[in-house]
């Protein structure tokens, strides 16, 4: 059995009410009163009752502007009212009917009528409900809630017979994935309800830039799909003018408040037949077009090739592979030299550190075979924090050993986008009780590239708290990315590491030489330290240290090599800088 009706009474007429809920009260009725106008109405939209019994003359609020606010009231303008009278004539009863009220009941109350057109409202009531439940769950199966566009569901079901009329037809036609940029930290950034609302916005956005005979939906999160409408043939520079208008429409700014945002998207576009000929299998490649076009960078799109399911079935293999190796010890860590170029013969300043990866099949691998794997699955996050703590354990062997060894270490923007790397670092820290004054920490200039002021804020703020602790900072690969001045000032790093791409040539191709003896000069302007990458030959190191470069780093000083390896040669080059009291950190504060 169902929960009791609930009857709401409003009347002012203390005997009305009375009479009415001796003839109601042997119908199992749940009964609520009210004695004017303006209590019935608050009852009304606290207590949502299934049927209202309203007397049109009271005091105040009557019946009729009672019955006029439920109607114009979202929430419960279906609610069911029958208003009971002792107007007769015609003017009150069609100003009821006008007023919204579904039927009129006279005074005194006949009981047989009265019970009759009470038990009528009710099952009519209740037929409804069920009627828009199904319609409600119906809608909830096939549409998006947030967006009100077709959900995944719907979308199978049109583009199944999207495809039946297609090959009856020998016709064909395109679908885009779409996938916002950066949306986990848009959404940090503006908080559930207004990323709820931007996705609402650029729904109705990209509902505007398709088609009459397009389709829409939203899968889910941050991502959309577009199916064109079948046709004879498809030009690959019409999609491609499709898919760059739907970039746009997305890239159009947004307003929240006083902030004006631009979003970007990357999209993936998949042909039937020509790619596919089922439902999942042209939304799967299209997604991995997607995903293709990601790696690209932002804002881009890429039509899907057979060659990019090979990628990525080989992608996910190597993935599962690596989690294995982080959890069964299959990482490694080798260190090469950094030597002072000022000196009158190369001088030991510390080691960089560097991953390998004991492969059970393919060998030791170096990062360019995996590193993009593990920033694509997040598996760097891990990785670099034990890159991170295995470096310092040998760290503090060899301080142990009489040998201060800096080390310098590798890590991921994704690391300075963690709320808790600080806190990792200084577990660490303490967790193998090394120094950070010999720890220098390398970062890439895509970190200092951030999305939003308050993404760079908090970067800004992170690097100010590990320079407090004494650890040096360095941007890797100086020269292949950006490499803005302001953002040198703005981040307060330490050294500066000149790309191997350049130190290659510098000794024979002028343009390199000038290059480099630039980056040297600009970086001792901002009293920064610079590092060359890659020296193997003589010619070079001459150069770079006729250049004033501080730092050098290549085969020409030694290979990498697993600790116990390298450990003669740190012995061999601290006990010939102890004999000579050379210090290791010249020109640096103690």
């Amino acid at each position: 059995m169902g929960s009791k009706n609930r009857i709401l009474i409003i009347d002012d007429d203390p005997i009305a009410r009375a009479a009415l809920e001796m003839l109601l009260e042997t119908e199992s009725y749940e009964l609520v009163f009210a004695v004017n106008g303006e209590e019935g109405w608050q009852k009304i939209l606290t207590l949502k009752p299934d049927l209202v019994l309203l007397d049109a003359v009271m005091p105040g609020v009557d019946g009729f502007a009672v019955c006029q606010r439920v109607r114009a009231h979202a929430q419960v303008r279906d609610l069911p009212i029958l208003m009971v009278t002792s107007l007769e004539d015609q003017d009150s009863r069609l100003k009821a009917f006008e007023a919204g009220t579904d039927d009129i009941l006279p005074k005194p109350y006949n009981e047989l009528e009265l019970k009759t057109r009470v038990r009528s409202i009710l099952r009519m009531n209740r037929f409804r409900r069920l009627l828009e439940q199904a319609e409600r769950l119906n809608r909830l199966a096939k549409y998006d809630e947030l967006t009100g566009l077709p959900n995944r569901a719907l979308l199978h079901e049109q583009m199944t017979q999207w495809i039946t009329h297609a090959a009856r037809q020998r016709q064909v036609f395109a679908v885009f994935y779409l996938d916002l940029d950066q949306f986990k930290q848009i959404n940090e950034l503006l908080g559930q309800n207004q990323a709820n609302a931007l996705l609402q916005q650029i729904g109705r956005r990209l509902n505007e830039c398709i088609g009459a005979g397009d389709m829409l939906a939203r899968l889910v999160g941050n991502e959309f799909v577009v199916v064109q409408e079948a046709r004879g043939k498809l030009d690959e520079q019409e999609i491609s003018a499709a898919v760059e208008d739907l970039l746009s429409a997305i890239n159009m700014p947004v307003l929240f408040g006083l902030h004006e945002l631009r979003l970007t998207a990357c999209a993936g576009i998949a042909l039937y037949p020509a790619d596919a000929l089922q439902v999942e299998d042209l939304l799967k490649n299209a997604e991995t077009a997607k995903a293709r076009a990601k790696a690209q960078g932002k804002n881009q799109y890429q039509f899907f090739t057979a060659q990019m399911n090979f990628n990525l079935i080989q992608r996910l293999a190597l993935e599962t592979q690596l989690r294995f190796a982080l959890e069964h010890h299959e990482l490694r860590l080798f260190y090469q030299p950094l030597m002072l170029l000022q000196a009158a013969h190369p001088e030991l300043l510390g080691v960089e550190v560097l991953l390998r990866w004991q492969h059970p099949e393919r060998g030791l691998l170096t990062p360019e075979h995996f590193i993009d794997v593990a920033e694509q699955s997040g598996l760097i996050v891990g990785i670099g924090e034990w890159v991170l703590e295995m470096a310092c354990r040998q760290g503090k062997i060899w301080h142990d050993q009489g040998l201060p060894v800096r080390l310098s270490v590798n890590t991921s923007s994704l690391q300075y986008r963690q709320m808790s790397w600080l806190n990792t670092v200084d577990t660490l820290l303490t967790l193998t009780n090394f120094e950070p004054r010999f720890l220098e920490l390398e970062i890439t200039e895509s970190l200092l590239m951030a999305q939003d002021k308050e993404q760079d804020n908090r970067i800004v703020v992170l690097l100010q708290h590990l320079r407090e602790r004494g650890i040096r900072l360095s941007i890797d690969d100086f020269g292949t990315g950006y490499s803005a001045l302001s953002y040198l000032r703005r981040f307060q790093v330490d050294t500066l590491k000149i790309d191997k791409s350049f130190v290659s040539e510098v000794a024979t191709d002028p343009s390199d030489a000038t290059l480099v003896q630039a980056i040297i000069a600009m970086a001792h302007g901002l009293g920064l330290q610079v590092v060359a990458e890659g020296i193997e030959e003589d010619a070079q190191h001459g150069f770079l240290k006729n250049a004033g470069c501080d730092v050098g780093q290549g085969y020409l000083f030694g290979r990498p090599q697993p600790a116990e390896e390298i450990t003669p040669f740190l012995q061999k080059h601290f006990a010939y800088q102890k004999a000579h009291e050379v210090s290791s950190f010249p020109n640096e504060p103690e």
